[in-house]
């Protein structure tokens, strides 16, 4: 679950993870990126899988772990754009 998988995740994908993070409910992020609560699911299952984690709870995890990086990371994506 280390941060060297960050490396490949696009901007959307760091954003959901600092919510996911951040402790929001799926219902919360859906609001705040203006999508489906269905939508924010099915992102969930694919960064479990994209990260090679086993379930929602690990992503849970690999998010808190990893919080400071993503925000880090997004702060350089944002400033190459």
């Amino acid at each position: 679950m280390g941060i060297s998988n960050n490396s490949h995740l696009t901007g959307r994908e760091i954003d959901l993870l600092l919510l996911i993070a951040d402790g929001k409910k799926n219902f919360e992020i859906a609001e705040i990126l203006f999508i489906t609560q269905n939508t924010v699911r099915v992102e969930k299952t694919r960064l479990v899988k994209k990260l090679n984690l086993k379930n929602t709870a690990e992503l849970l995890i690999y998010a808190v772990l990893n919080k400071e990086n993503l925000k880090i990371i997004k702060e350089l994506l944002f400033e190459l754009t």
